[in-house]
């Protein structure tokens, strides 16, 4: 094997068998010790048995509203960034990464809103368990997809900042000292997003998990197939 086999099995171990490893390790955890509900009702049970944070104010229009319109903000930075790059002279290399960076990151959370709009199980609050009125629905019960259900996995507003992970791949090719600033960044306001919404009650870790790894497996077939060189 030469040197450009290795590196290349190297990078596929790196990017695409490790992460997946990693998830198969964290969902097994998540089955085994029921740590979905595990949070879930250490969660509710710190809020006197009700989902107060649901309708507060810091929770719903900080970080539900917020992190939205950041995660829209950073798109129409992009957007504006491949534009500018037309003419100003100092864009012009970057103006495939930018794409790349928009098809990446909108595809991820078209996927997300896609799953989740055929998907039947129920948010936290909507289960009896927690004060709803709803017996729980495995993600994975698949005579159920496209009912009328709680249409709430995966998790679409961590998505908001997951969807943003291309910035890695971005950074490996034009940057490549700053690729694990871009990586945190992503993981950090997607991680915040998440629990935020664990918080009101409207995910299951789980969902936040299954969020993460299609964000990343999108950004990286997209890097594979439009940005690598």
């Amino acid at each position: 094997m030469n040197n450009r086999d290795t590196e290349t099995s190297h990078f596929w171990w790196q990017h695409a068998g490790i992460p997946i490893l990693l998830f198969a390790i964290f969902s097994l955890l998540i089955i085994y010790f029921e740590i979905d509900f595990a949070l879930a009702d250490a969660l509710f049970q710190w809020q006197d048995q009700e989902w107060n944070l649901r309708g507060a104010h810091w929770f719903k229009t900080i970080f539900h509203d917020g992190g939205r319109y950041l995660s829209l903000s950073i798109g129409l930075l992009v957007l504006l960034l491949w534009i500018a790059g037309a003419v100003v002279a100092v864009l012009k290399p970057y103006r495939r990464g930018f794409i790349y960076l928009l098809i990446a990151g909108l595809l991820s959370s078209a996927y997300i809103g896609l799953l989740k709009k055929f998907n039947p199980a129920y948010c936290p609050w909507d289960l009896l368990r927690y004060g709803g009125q709803h017996e729980y629905i495995s993600p994975f019960a698949w005579s159920q997809w496209g009912g009328v259900m709680g249409h709430c996995f995966p998790a679409a507003h961590a998505s908001a900042g997951y969807a943003w992970i291309g910035i890695y791949f971005f950074c490996l090719v034009y940057a490549s000292r700053y690729r694990w600033h871009g990586l945190v960044s992503a993981l950090l306001l997607g991680t915040i997003l998440g629990f935020s919404q664990q918080l009101r009650g409207a995910h299951f870790i789980s969902h936040d998990v299954w969020t993460l790894m299609i964000c990343w497996f999108n950004s990286l077939f997209w890097y594979a197939v439009y940005l690598r060189r």
